[in-house]
């Protein structure tokens, strides 16, 4: 079975018309903090890899966000550049190593993912 099945650990509960109506809220309010083409599933997925990444403080190279994300390399490399002109994320090149290109979070992106998750509050598991 797939990652949702694992990760609920047993049956899931049963879906119902309020369950349906809140995760339409919850995606509405994505797509208010997230509009156009930054409220796209890839660029959602990227997203939470770096949000992921920026709450346990460290960077993540592109080869680790593609494995994470499960999207093609092409649509990550895609995808950064869509939050990047957003000024949302940024790389720069590993000080150790520099065939490594890093990404991270920009502060107003980590403010961004913070406010969406501070206004959906635990409703956003529903994603």
């Amino acid at each position: 079975m797939g990652a949702l099945h694992e990760a609920g650990g047993g049956s899931a509960p049963p879906v119902t018309s309020r369950l349906i109506k809140l995760m339409s809220a919850v995606r509405r309010e994505r797509q208010a903090l997230f509009p156009g083409a930054l409220g796209t599933d890839s660029c959602w997925e990227v997203l939470l890899q770096l949000y992921s990444a920026h709450l346990d403080q460290h960077r993540i190279n592109i080869g680790k966000l593609t494995r994470r994300s499960g999207l093609p390399a092409t649509t990550v490399l895609r995808t950064l550049e869509t939050l990047a002109d957003a000024g949302l994320s940024a790389r720069a090149r590993d000080p150790l190593d520099r065939r490594a290109v890093m990404v991270e979070l920009t502060e107003a992106g980590a403010t961004q993912m913070q406010m969406f998750f501070a206004r959906s509050g635990t409703l956003a598991v529903l994603l």
